[in-house]
């Protein structure tokens, strides 16, 4: 779930005024103020503190106590005196805001949306607090009341894109992509180099559209600073689907930089430079994704293509054995797990592993066919012959290829 950042206020609500209070009250606010003002919270809270001991009535002096513990990421702490705040001055939609904002800093949605609803019936055009309310609905599920929060607040701040690109999130979690399409590009309209919304249409775009249209959005999320590695892994993922591995592997060598924990780009950037023949590199990616996750069955088959396709057929054999063994269903694994052992000349191993296809699929060409490539190798011919008529009713184009292997394989 995309983390979103708190709103932090540095601007301290003021409802005391000069005469009112003792002039050395006023001069300890003054300090108060010019420490929190400077960022120095723990200091602001020392006198914040005093001059609240000295003005107990003073409703905004436990209140900006709350707002320094708030700025300090200590929300524990700043509630307390949010809610002292409000015994001394009610109603207050920022109190209940901020209240509902430490809950959500916390991950206590649950807590945090009554302090919303409240802020949001008390001002009803308070615009952040609609926001994080849709946030927090957004986050236990309640999508409808989050896009509805949302909608609310673009009719408040019609321009603020960021409320466009919150309910495209929603609609994604809905699964509804013409909608979230729609939103997220009003969130470019808006601002053009929203960085998420680019990546997110980019993403949608995959499906909605064409690749290009996608590569076009993630490589322009790219140029407006999306740098956690999820855009540059799906854009080379995406050029490594259209073959140009070249553009893939820059991309893909960034992502594993930023994602050094994480398997896909690695795998990606395998895939990348197996399509450009560097099978040393490939081997080389592959296996930092395997020391991420040894049961993954994909990386385990790539990289049995890597040694395979670089002629070391002995060394790809228990990559594939592994891949077999962890999808035992998965046919190429099987198929390419003999093609090894055919290659290495074990033809008992190489037919007992094309017959785990067909006992999955007992019309699957590619094993088929490849039992009959070990019957030449073996020079039984009636045997081959045998396998060449099952592919005549299968795929006569590879009954005719097989045929020919077997005429040239024959004695003169």
């Amino acid at each position: 779930m995309k983390k979103r950042a708190l709103y932090i206020s540095l601007v301290i609500l003021v409802f005391s005024s000069a005469s009112a209070i003792a002039q050395d009250n006023k001069a300890l606010w003054d300090r108060a103020t010019a420490q929190f003002n400077a960022k120095q919270y723990g200091d602001a809270i020392t006198s914040f503190t005093e001059y609240a001991n000295r003005v107990p009535t003073e409703a905004s002096a436990p209140y900006n106590i709350g707002m320094a513990y708030y700025n300090l990421e200590q929300y524990d702490n700043a509630i307390p005196y949010y809610q002292k705040a409000m015994q001394l001055k009610s109603p207050w939609p920022e109190a209940n805001y901020y209240i509902a904002m430490s809950d959500y800093g916390l991950k206590r949605y649950d807590a945090a949306l009554p302090y919303f609803q409240e802020a949001v019936r008390l001002k009803t055009d308070y615009a952040d607090a609609f926001i994080f309310m849709g946030n927090t609905l957004d986050y236990i599920g309640r999508y409808n009341e989050a896009i509805a929060a949302y909608m609310r607040a673009s009719e408040i701040t019609p321009s603020n894109a960021q409320i466009f690109y919150e309910i495209g999130v929603a609609h994604s979690r809905q699964k509804n992509d013409k909608a979230a399409i729609e939103m997220y590009e009003k969130c470019i309209s808006l601002d053009p180099n929203h960085k998420s919304a680019l990546y997110n249409l980019g993403v949608k775009y995959e499906t909605a559209k064409t690749i290009d249209d996608a590569i076009s959005m993630i490589d322009r999320a790219i140029k407006a600073g999306h740098n956690t590695g999820d855009a540059h892994w799906e854009l080379g993922r995406l050029y490594n689907q259209k073959k140009q591995y070249s553009d893939a592997v820059p991309l893909l060598l960034e992502a594993v930089r930023l994602m050094p924990d994480k398997t896909g780009p690695r795998y990606q950037l395998g895939i990348a430079y197996n399509g450009l023949k560097n099978f040393p590199q490939a081997i080389e990616a592959l296996n930092g994704a395997l020391k991420i996750n040894p049961d993954d069955a994909d990386i385990q088959l790539n990289l049995g293509d890597s040694y395979y396709n670089d002629g070391k057929y002995a060394d790809s054999i228990p990559y594939y054995k592994k891949a077999a063994e962890l999808s035992p269903k998965w046919k190429a694994a099987h198929n390419y797990l003999a093609d090894a052992y055919r290659s290495t000349g074990e033809y008992s191993m190489a037919i007992a592993a094309y017959n785990q296809t067909l006992a999955i699929d007992a019309k699957d060409v590619d094993a088929i066919y490849g039992i009959g490539l070990v019957y030449v190798k073996q020079a039984k011919f009636e045997l081959a012959g045998g396998q060449k008529v099952k592919l005549d009713v299968l795929d006569p184009s590879l009954a005719t290829k097989l045929q020919a292997i077997i005429d040239a394989a024959k004695p003169q």
